[in-house]
């Protein structure tokens, strides 16, 4: 009887010794095949989502105010802008507005043709157009002429607004084309005014300016008809590449 006893736990132990690692093995299979599945079903709707959310443009029709678009930017709450040739379009994600110049308010856009757009550090949104420059008044969703905020104690010296930027202290360098670079300083409300003088080499270039851009040293740099510029602050003068 001890004998028996001791074989046939003996043979239990060899089925059980059998039987387990096949039972992990075929558990492993399992988790692993519904892990995959998990990640097929998540990865799909990942998908479906992305698509179901991404905007389609079939045709101006369905939104844009004209098919050449000269800026694009987006702004700390989610809408992006495109300033076209004629208008101004602000996209939420699937639904555009429009803003053009109606000469009867004031408050409308200044021109319909758009060549540039910055997001400031005070997240106002500033438009360069054809006739002159914008501040987009968030709170009243209309705009402001540059010339006319409150506290400026000059303007503009011309309309034809080509480029913009912002530098590190916070000054908005205004591109022009015909009268060089306007400066706009937040604190004095002023412009400050850089132009080509024939007889002065260390002025800017030209007076056509098309881009200008602050790269990560804090140099300001200035694209011209005519070529390119690097600012030399402490000199308030231009070296020619």
């Amino acid at each position: 009887m001890r004998e028996w006893i001791i074989l046939q736990f003996i043979g239990n132990e060899r089925l059980f010794g059998t039987c387990i690692p096949l039972l992990i093995r075929r558990a492993s299979r399992f988790i692993g095949k519904m892990a995959f599945l998990l990640f097929f079903l998540v990865s799909e709707s990942i998908s479906i989502l992305a698509q179901e959310k991404m905007p389609i443009f079939q045709s101006i029709q369905q939104g844009l105010s004209h098919q050449i678009i000269h800026t694009i930017i987006k702004d700390s709450y989610g809408y992006v802008w495109f300033g076209t040739q004629d208008g101004l379009n602000k996209f939420d994600g699937s639904n555009f507005v429009v803003y053009e110049n109606n000469p009867k308010d004031s408050n409308s856009l200044i021109h319909n043709s758009i060549h540039a757009l910055i997001m400031d550090r005070q997240k106002n949104l500033w438009i360069a157009t054809s006739q002159g420059l914008n501040l987009y008044n968030r709170e009243k969703d209309n705009f402001i002429n540059a010339d006319l905020i409150k506290g400026n104690v000059n303007h503009l010296n011309t309309t034809y607004i080509s480029s913009l930027c912002q530098d590190d202290e916070g000054d908005i360098w205004i591109g022009t084309y015909g009268n060089g670079i306007n400066v706009y300083n937040y604190k004095s409300h002023r412009f400050f005014y850089y132009t080509h003088d024939q007889e002065k080499k260390s002025s800017v270039i030209s007076q056509y300016i098309t881009c200008i851009a602050l790269d990560k040293e804090q140099n300001i740099w200035v694209g011209t008809y005519d070529g390119l510029d690097l600012f030399d602050r402490r000199a308030k003068s231009f070296r020619h590449f």
